[in-house]
């Protein structure tokens, strides 16, 4: 904090920004308190510059020791990280079941056309079998096709 005042701020003073990090509060909740006169802003030329800095004994009265609200900070966002990070974890639990269904289905359909797939050798390798035993024709069985004026005046 004495670095950061050494350069944002007159000693004595910090910044609504500085003030609302190191409180550990949301920033609505901070105005809030600035707003209700619980902390007071004070308007200082500094570097040539109008600004608006706090006084850090105010944010001190109004949140304590800012090392305690910095760890409360510190605390909340550790249990915000966790439980993130145990949103994520369910949520790839619930994608790796998925996956996993998806797995089992495909094996069955897999096995289900290998399954067919045999099926079908074996009808196709049945119909071959009945093919030959009906026979092919052949040319001394089919008789050659005459035509009108042959078949009229046929020999024999």
């Amino acid at each position: 904090m004495t670095e950061t005042n050494k350069k944002d701020a007159p000693p004595g003073y910090i910044t609504i920004s500085e003030g609302i990090r190191l409180s550990g509060v949301a920033r609505s909740t901070f105005y809030e308190h600035i707003k209700d006169g619980k902390i007071s802003v004070s308007t200082l030329n500094f570097k040539g510059k109008d600004k608006k800095f706090l006084q850090v004994v105010d944010v001190l009265n109004v949140f304590g020791s800012v090392s305690e609200n910095k760890q409360k900070t510190e605390q909340a966002e550790q249990q915000k990280t966790d439980f993130l990070s145990a949103v994520e974890l369910a949520k790839a639990q619930v994608k790796i079941e998925g996956l996993e269904t998806l797995i089992r289905e495909l094996r069955q359909a897999k096995e289900t056309a290998e399954r067919d797939k045999e099926k079908f050798a074996e009808l196709l390798a049945e119909s071959m079998n009945t093919v030959k035993l009906l026979g092919a024709p052949t040319p001394a069985t089919v008789e050659k096709r005459r035509g009108l004026f042959a078949r009229l005046f046929r020999k024999g």
